[in-house]
């Protein structure tokens, strides 16, 4: 345990003693008990407000509840901050009710601070959400795609199209074929396509090919995180020139 996880426990701790003496302000000035209040408040501070503030900056990550207990967990913040907040929340809203013995209360407080050491001694649980999916373009395996739809938009309606075998072998083979050079990793697209291809892999990832008319931008999800690209491929191009073509003939 290091010493800025000794600080983070502390704070989390402190976090709930902090509400205690604002609801009991509350209590007193007009006598509603709303100690109730401090779990949930600690608990949803703890999980959301980190996450919240690391996807202002990483946009790429995706907003899920699935997401928000995996950044936790990795971070180490479920470990150290928010189970020990809501242990300690328990134990002031325990107090703000029964008004329990002043030393009993820090008794119990110290307990809950052992709680992160017997948590981070759990390396399955930590191990399993530790690291960021890692996100390459890699090509597709001949037995990778699961499922493949196309949808078409031309402004008024959209049409869907299950592709066939035979077709989602050409378009893995087109997307195989563009090489690295051609290849640029964005931050962002515009997702406002004339065509939509999506690729659904064993590994539940997903491949999501878009055409605008303009370029060729490819969105690949693995978990919760997602990464951009836009490719030059003029064989993309031709072919997605065709089906457009074709659905407006």
């Amino acid at each position: 345990m290091t010493l800025a996880s000794l600080v983070i426990t502390a704070i989390s701790i402190l976090i709930p003693v902090v509400f205690l003496q604002f609801f009991r302000f509350i209590h007193r000035k007009w006598n509603l008990r709303m100690y109730w209040m401090i779990v949930p408040v600690c608990l949803t501070a703890g999980i959301l407000g980190p996450f919240l503030y690391h996807d202002l900056w990483t946009p790429a990550i995706l907003f899920s509840l699935g997401a928000i207990l995996e950044y936790s967990i990795k971070t180490g913040l479920m470990s150290f901050f928010v189970i020990p907040s809501v242990l300690s929340g328990i134990v002031c809203t325990a107090y703000g009710y029964l008004n329990v013995n002043k030393f009993f209360m820090v008794l119990v407080l110290f307990v809950v601070s052992l709680g992160p050491v017997a948590i981070a001694g759990l390396p399955v649980l930590v191990d399993k959400f530790m690291n960021e999916p890692v996100i390459r373009w890699e090509k597709i395996a001949a037995d990778e795609v699961t499922s493949a739809g196309l949808w078409v938009y031309d402004g008024v309606s959209t049409g869907h199209f299950e592709l066939s075998k035979e077709e989602t072998e050409h378009i893995r083979s087109l997307f195989n074929f563009v090489p690295k050079d051609r290849v640029t990793e964005v931050k962002f697209i515009n997702s406002d396509p004339s065509i939509d291809i999506v690729f659904g892999l064993k590994s539940n990832d997903t491949i999501r090919i878009q055409y605008d008319q303009k370029e060729i931008r490819v969105a690949i999800t693995k978990k919760r995180s997602i990464k951009y690209f836009v490719i030059e491929s003029p064989e993309f191009n031709e072919y997605f020139a065709k089906k457009r073509h074709a659905s407006s003939s």
